[in-house]
């Protein structure tokens, strides 16, 4: 009697006859809907299933992506072993040959690689190599799998490097100076870090020997040849200098850093100025040219 006064549910879809109304939806929706149920988030459908690439998005960007969609594997989704068409014997093989244990490292391995993105057919960007946009497919995938040598067998074959090299002088007071162009264009930059006994150790400085040095309390610290320098007197150009121990190699042998050394170099060589130092560690104030 109870058996037939039980209410029973049907599957519009395929007939298929549910005891409760909770298990109609979550049929309805898993199996014909193509929504993703997982039980980790309280039981609840929050993922739809793409039926041309086999990826899983939230509602909100499903229909973003369903538009672009072209059946391949986007930069960003993961592939899915049993819809993607090269995965065999356990293993995940991208166009370029390279095979990966799951999925995951495959996408991340999609956004960098040029023959998956030329198979795609989007826009390559100038590399390093000299690959030019409108050279042929197949003079791409050969470029490729050149720089994808080993560093050795790129060195054999001529092929340059940028692995393991190191800017030139040159090249780094270009980075450098270009950097603080930047920075003084922003609103928000007001000078480097200070120390704050520098600072009034400079305005003893000033009475003592009457000097005028500018630093970061009584006005901003003056960038030279895009070095940044504790003191400056532009009328007497004298250049003060307060180092703690970070700037040397051996502090109590007044041993200061290679580039503490190239920096006071290149200051005195671009202004021609007095250059003075302090070493906090052993209290010692001296004139360096």
């Amino acid at each position: 009697m109870n058996d037939n006064l039980e209410k029973k549910y049907i599957c519009q879809y395929c007939g298929k006859v549910l005891k409760r109304l909770c298990d109609l939806t979550k049929h309805t929706k898993s199996i014909h809907l193509g929504y993703k149920y997982t039980s980790n988030s309280g039981g609840c459908f929050h993922q739809v299933k793409c039926d041309k690439c086999g990826n899983y998005f939230q509602k909100a960007n499903f229909n973003k992506h369903y538009i672009k969609c072209d059946g391949t594997y986007i930069k960003g989704y993961i592939p899915n072993k049993k819809t993607y068409k090269y995965f065999k014997d356990g293993l995940f093989i991208c166009e370029c040959g390279k095979a990966f244990k799951n999925g995951i490292s495959l996408g991340a391995h999609f956004g960098s690689c040029i023959i998956h993105r030329a198979i795609l057919g989007k826009s390559l960007k100038k590399s390093r190599k000299g690959i030019k946009q409108n050279i042929s497919l197949e003079r791409r995938i050969e470029s490729h799998r050149k720089a994808t040598k080993t560093l050795k067998d790129r060195i054999k074959a001529g092929i340059i490097t940028y692995k393991g090299r190191k800017h030139t002088q040159a090249e780094k007071d270009k980075i450098r100076l270009s950097t603080i162009k930047y920075l003084q264009k922003n609103p928000n930059f007001h000078g480097p870090r200070y120390n704050r006994k520098a600072c009034n150790y400079i305005d003893e400085l000033n009475k003592k020997n009457n000097w005028n040095l500018v630093h970061a309390l009584n006005g901003k610290e003056e960038c030279i040849y895009g070095y940044f320098v504790d003191g400056y007197d532009k009328d007497l150009n004298i250049v003060f200098e307060y180092d703690e121990s970070g700037h040397y190699e051996d502090v109590y042998n007044n041993i200061l850093k290679e580039k503490d050394l190239i920096r006071q170099q290149q200051i005195i060589d671009k202004i021609k100025c007095q250059f003075y130092r302090y070493n906090e560690k052993l209290d010692l104030f001296y004139k360096v040219n």
